[in-house]
Formats: C-alpha cells, sequence, structure tokens
C-alpha cells in the first residue's frame, strides 16, 4: 500500500527530531485534513514543552471544524497542559459548540485552565452570552458568578466598541462601557460584595 502525503506527515510526528515534529504539525495544518485531527491531539496530549504546544495548537485551528469535537474531548479529559491548550484551540476556532465546555472549564480548579477557557469565550463572542447569563442564573458559587460577570463585561466592551486587547483587564482605572439593560441586574448580583475594611 503506498502511503499518501498527509499519512507521511502523521509519521512525521512522532520524529525524535523536534523540527522535523515542527514541520510535520504545520503542514499538516495547512492540508485541512480531517485524519490529522487524532494524532495532532494525541501529540498535545502527550506533549511537555511549551514549544512543541504552538505548532499542534495552530494546526488544530488551521483544520478548524473537524477539530472542535476531539479538542472539547480533550478540554473535558486531559491533563492540565492539555486542556490549557485545549481552551486555546476552541477560543480561536471560534465554534459555538465549544461555549458550554469553556463555561464548564470555568469550574477547574486550575487558574491557568480556567483564564484560557474565559479568554476562549471572549473571542467566540456574542454567541456565549445567552449561554453566559444562564450559566449565571443557575450557579450558586459566588466566585463563579464573577468570572461569569468579568467575561460578559469583557464581551461587551469588545462587541460596543470599547477594550479590543483581549490581554486587557478592566479595573478601576478604565471605565466600564455601557451595558445592555438585560445584563445590568445579572451582573450586578454575580459580581461578589466585597467586605468594608
Amino acid at each position: 500500500m503506498i502511503m499518501d502525503h498527509v499519512e507521511e506527515l502523521i509519521g512525521k510526528l512522532n520524529s525524535p527530531d523536534a523540527d522535523v515534529r515542527r514541520e510535520a504539525a504545520l503542514e499538516l495544518g495547512e492540508t485541512r485534513d480531517a485524519r490529522a485531527v487524532l494524532p495532532l491531539i494525541d501529540v498535545l496530549r502527550a506533549a511537555s514543552a511549551w514549544n512543541s504546544w504552538t505548532p499542534i495548537r495552530d494546526a488544530l485551528v488551521e483544520i478548524g471544524e473537524p477539530s472542535v469535537l476531539p479538542v472539547i474531548a480533550l478540554l473535558k479529559e486531559g491533563n492540565r497542559d492539555a486542556r490549557m491548550e485545549a481552551a486555546r484551540v476552541l477560543g480561536k476556532i471560534k465554534d459555538v459548540r465549544a461555549v458550554e465546555p469553556l463555561i464548564a472549564a470555568l469550574k477547574y480548579d486550575d487558574f491557568i485552565v480556567r483564564t484560557y477557557a474565559s479568554d476562549g469565550l471572549l473571542r467566540i463572542g456574542e454567541p456565549a452570552i445567552g449561554p453566559l447569563v444562564d450559566a449565571s442564573r443557575k450557579e450558586g458559587n459566588e466566585h463563579l458568578r464573577g468570572k461569569i460577570a468579568d467575561v460578559l463585561w469583557r464581551i461587551n466592551s469588545r462587541v460596543i466598541g470599547g477594550l479590543h486587547d483581549f490581554g486587557i483587564r478592566e479595573t478601576k482605572e478604565l471605565a466600564k462601557p455601557p451595558i445592555p439593560k438585560e445584563f445590568e441586574k445579572l451582573m450586578l448580583d454575580a459580581t461578589p460584595v466585597r467586605a468594608k475594611v
């Protein structure tokens, strides 16, 4: 049986040479072939070096829609690093099927995973608003409600034309833009009350 180019590249993902693995991952992304998704996820799950993740993540994003469900599964079941990268991939693909799993990831113990889940929801933007509002109404954990409120404020800032840099965290020094009335009470209810000192 003759091996086609995609199968050949998939085989190179296991090369002992890091440069060969990197180039194979990047080329697999360019092919946008769905057969590459599971092998790329396997590498991502096992990767332990930061520089190994970027080409794998980029390839999964480039492949797009066929990556979504397997990456959602990785977000739910992977180790900490794999979950972190899964949240980043889902945010970059911007598929609405990732909204609920990313909201669920806001409950994870690991701060980094929660941060990337929050950023993923921000990247998805408006389609995440309704599910975030619903999650906040159902959630009893005050800390999580505050995290959801933060994501809603950040999405609102982008939608209205406020802050465009994903790295900006709103602080007291940054004026928050007006928020649509349907979210105003929810966010006030979700914002944790700080004790007076």
